[in-house]
């Protein structure tokens, strides 16, 4: 029992992020905000400009062998973040994938 999924939320900007990927023991994955700092893996769908790796990985420099994935999702609605994490049975992360889902008029609208 007990908790072995940590996820740090922050609004403190893209270096912050992942200055806690880096430093802080048992995170397993960093949600930021605050810079608006788009992070696109692959073709863009869109005019911005990716930054980097959706998601950034970080080594941890506390948990050697931990990596550290460090997303952010742009700004003003206009991306959703969509991250995939899988597990392994002790908890540790095994894989990742996913990109920001462009809010365009491609997506439709709830009724």
């Amino acid at each position: 029992m007990g908790v072995n999924k940590i996820i740090a939320l922050g609004h403190a900007g893209y270096s912050k992020d992942q200055d806690v990927a880096r430093r802080v023991s048992g995170v397993d994955v960093v949600v930021g905000g605050h810079t608006n700092t788009f992070l696109y893996t692959g073709a863009l769908p869109s005019s911005e400009v990716s930054l980097g790796p959706y998601p950034l990985i970080v080594d941890s420099e506390v948990d050697l062998g931990r990596q550290v994935p460090v997303v952010q999702a742009y700004a003003y609605g206009k991306f959703l973040g969509h991250l995939r994490l899988t597990f392994d049975s002790n908890g540790d992360l095994v894989s990742w994938s996913g990109n920001p889902i462009l809010l365009d008029n491609s997506v439709p609208k709830g009724e």
